[in-house]
């Protein structure tokens, strides 16, 4: 992967809420790879700082993978990441096949807020 977005394509725009403090946009790498990529909001650059340095720091399955972060020309911290889709983006829409589907993706949810809350509790409050 590059070290900018010069190396994606097909960047689609994701709608979030407008609490969320990123935009998220989806599109491929050069090896036809499907990510997301986070950028920050301007009124929330700090906070999403310690994320990607916090999320840098992470390793489980369950868990997005940072594959690079960069800084977009108007200087908003950003990142690549394994390509996600909303929860609420997918609850309401109806591109879930199966409840079973359904059942596996937030059974992997609850694993990773598990490791979280169980294993990385205490490095969490030193970023936070």
């Amino acid at each position: 992967m590059g070290n900018d977005l010069s190396s994606t394509t097909a960047r689609t725009l994701i709608p979030l809420d407008d609490a969320a403090c990123w935009q998220l946009y989806n599109g491929t790498n050069e090896r036809s790879e499907a990510i997301s990529i986070f950028v920050a909001k301007q009124t929330f650059s700090v906070e999403c700082r310690r994320s990607i340095q916090f999320l840098k720091t992470i390793r489980h399955p369950n868990i997005i993978k940072f594959f690079n972060g960069f800084k977009t020309f108007v200087e908003q911290d950003s990142f690549i990441a394994d390509c996600v889709h909303p929860l609420a983006n997918k609850l309401t829409n109806q591109d879930i096949d199966s409840t079973a589907k359904l059942c596996l993706g937030l059974y992997h949810l609850s694993q990773a807020l598990e490791f979280l809350h169980e294993k990385v509790n205490d490095e969490i409050y030193n970023y936070f």
